[in-house]
């Protein structure tokens, strides 16, 4: 007898706190907090840690002018997700490569349960609700757009896009290295407190539940003129050292702060941490998603 295909319920409204990595990378950390962080380049790193989700990203390093600048950087280049669903095991990636910075028009693809399946950008079929635009996996919707992938999972949103570098309008400032990034945003759809298992991962562990932000180290602003070569790695923000979260492969979701098929974990403790904390925004409701209107 075959399974029964699990039918997503309608999400409670999202929390007004949103996270995310975009630019040469540039994190919104949950509750205000802001750090910026280059990786190493062609390496995987782990963004975000959860009971039932894990999302891996790959850093490469570009050059570009910004603001009068030349800025020797880094871009996120892949994205990878893992997801745990009553369909089985979800694995999907967004591979920038993939896509013409000319036209920025999607293509991603996965496997649900082992099922292989991809999904294209509106440009290249009218259906938004067709099998090449949005995808059901257990309890998981991914619903491509024009550009973005939105995944819709039971306890969280995660929207994946990709940009010019280091801009659509800027193109041309583009110097070496990859000529699409990609920007990641992650928001909870439940309580923060609700949450059994507390998030990690160098994004992730910043939804803590305290109400407080954490910035970590920055680097510092194009100045016309200037050479500069980015070195920030979120320091002050993160426990543990950088290296805590390079990851195997892909899909692999064990290191050191794993929380992936927990069943239990407690908040980060941030007494260690040296950043600046800054009090969360009352009314700063999506103001840190990933796809904000920047220039880079």
């Amino acid at each position: 007898v075959p399974a029964p295909t699990a039918v997503p319920v309608p999400a409670p409204a999202p929390s007004p706190q949103g996270a995310g990595s975009k630019g040469d990378p540039h994190l919104r950390l949950g509750h205000g907090g802001k750090a910026d962080f280059r990786g190493r380049n062609r390496t995987l790193f782990n963004l975000l840690s959860a009971r039932n989700v894990s999302v891996n990203i790959l850093t490469e390093d570009g050059t570009a002018r910004i603001r009068g600048a030349v800025v020797n950087g880094s871009w996120v280049t892949q994205a990878h997700v893992v997801a745990s669903t009553l369909a089985g095991m979800l694995r999907f990636s967004y591979w920038a490569a993939k896509i013409s910075a000319k036209t920025l028009i999607g293509w991603s693809n996965g496997t649900c349960g082992g099922r292989p399946f991809k999904l294209v950008g509106l440009a290249l079929t009218p259906l938004r609700d067709g099998p090449k635009n949005r995808q059901v996996c257990g309890e998981v919707v991914l619903q491509a757009n024009y550009s973005s992938v939105l995944l819709s999972l039971p306890e969280w949103n995660i929207s994946i896009s990709p940009m010019a570098v280091p801009s659509y309008d800027y193109q041309k400032n583009w110097l070496s290295g990859p000529t699409v990034r990609l920007d990641l945003g992650f928001a909870l759809r439940v309580p923060e407190e609700s949450l059994q298992v507390a998030p990690h991962g160098i994004v992730g562990q910043s939804f803590d539940g305290d109400g407080i932000g954490i910035s970590g180290a920055r680097d510092p602003a194009p100045r016309a003129g200037a050479n500069l070569s980015t070195t920030a790695m979120a320091e002050g923000a993160i426990e543990g050292s950088w290296r805590d979260y390079v990851m195997a492969s892909e899909y692999d979701t064990a290191f050191k702060f794993s929380r992936f098929g927990a069943a239990f974990a407690a908040p980060r403790d941030t007494t260690g941490l040296t950043g600046e904390r800054v009090r969360s925004p009352a009314n700063t409701a999506g103001s840190a998603m990933a796809t904000e209107n920047e220039k880079y």
